[in-house]
């Protein structure tokens, strides 16, 4: 069996040459991949984990810009996975899903194509993906964009977290075609990018369709407080019950910590994420023991991180875990340990 994580891979970066004597820094990335988590570590200068949530083997796509102080990023996949984590640098963050289906939940919010996801790098984010989803993002330096916001008058005190806006379609436009030409394949393949001067022109036109559409922008209708009471619930179960991973617990004891009743617990992780509680956890958990198996698997046993994970039935382990990733536990270890 093939590696199961990367397929090709392509780096570019700037070199001295006549068209331009000045050098600069700049690094174009391209990958694809069969594994949620690697995914996420492909992207440059994040810190952060995808789980995958959908039944099914997994495909993704990157393409990863980085030039100056700018990181420009196209990621597809192909499943439905929660992602958390944050930018190294202290950056805000500019996203745009070009094409999804169905919605997906930005921080408790619900988004769609045509909605600007936006948020403090510092404070990190949540967002559970729908399937096939393709997404664009820019990092941009954060005082900066908050400065030139702040020029334009834009008010910026709702801009400390995570903001979920509705720019008008021309400036949307503009901001989406700035950044798929930075990411084009007739782009990359040329490597204008690696000369500062063309930095400084994709630099300006960036922040100037940045702020004009977060100018633009409308409030997308908050949800219901309904809805935020259900939300803020599910990401207080998930934390908790994933920092027990040793002794994870069961639906009577969730209940029980969280004085609520089975219905109300079901129905707000089928309004919040589309899932029951059970397999929600449940497939939080395969991820974890999926991590451990890539990153122990040469040091433990398939039955030593399947019981850490809360599996103790080792054939069902197995079936559950070959169900949701498209693979049995011991070929993710095999393939992990001869890498």
């Amino acid at each position: 069996m093939s590696a199961p994580f990367i397929s090709s891979v392509s780096e570019n970066r700037s070199v001295d040459d006549q068209m331009s004597p000045v050098k600069s820094s700049y690094r174009h990335h391209q990958v694809s991949t069969w594994d949620s988590e690697h995914h996420a570590a492909c992207l440059s200068d994040w810190d952060q984990t995808y789980s995958q949530l959908e039944a099914g083997a997994f495909s993704g796509e990157l393409i990863d810009v980085g030039f100056s102080d700018i990181q420009v990023f196209r990621e597809s996949t192909n499943r439905s996975v929660f992602q958390q984590g944050s930018p190294v640098d202290d950056c805000f963050v500019i996203g745009m899903p070009i094409n999804m289906d169905g919605s997906g939940l930005f921080c408790g919010k619900q988004v769609r194509t045509q909605d600007l996801i936006a948020f403090n790098g510092s404070q990190g984010f949540n967002l559970i993906t729908p399937k096939h989803f393709d997404v664009l993002a820019v990092t941009i330096p954060r005082l900066e964009l908050l400065q030139l916001l702040a020029l334009e008058g834009v008010d910026t005190t709702g801009m400390s977290n995570s903001v979920l806006m509705k720019p008008s379609a021309v400036t949307m436009d503009a901001l989406k075609s700035c950044l798929l030409s930075i990411v084009s394949p007739e782009m990359l393949k040329s490597a204008q990018l690696g000369h500062l001067q063309v930095q400084r022109i994709f630099k300006s036109a960036i922040l100037s369709t940045t702020v004009s559409a977060i100018r633009s922008s409308t409030p997308v209708n908050e949800p219901s407080r309904c809805f935020r009471s259900r939300s803020y619930l599910v990401r207080a179960i998930i934390d908790w019950a994933m920092s027990r991973q040793d002794d994870p617990p069961s639906i009577s004891e969730i209940c029980l910590k969280f004085n609520i009743g089975r219905r109300v617990l079901n129905y707000a992780f089928t309004e919040v994420i589309g899932s029951s509680p059970l397999t929600y956890l449940r497939s939080m958990r395969l991820n974890g023991a999926r991590r451990d198996l890539r990153n122990q698997g040469r040091t433990m046993s398939v039955q030593e991180i399947a019981g850490r994970w809360g599996f103790c039935h080792l054939p069902r382990f197995s079936a559950e875990y070959r169900k949701l990733f498209g693979e049995l536990p011991s070929e993710t270890r095999q393939n992990t340990c001869h890498q």
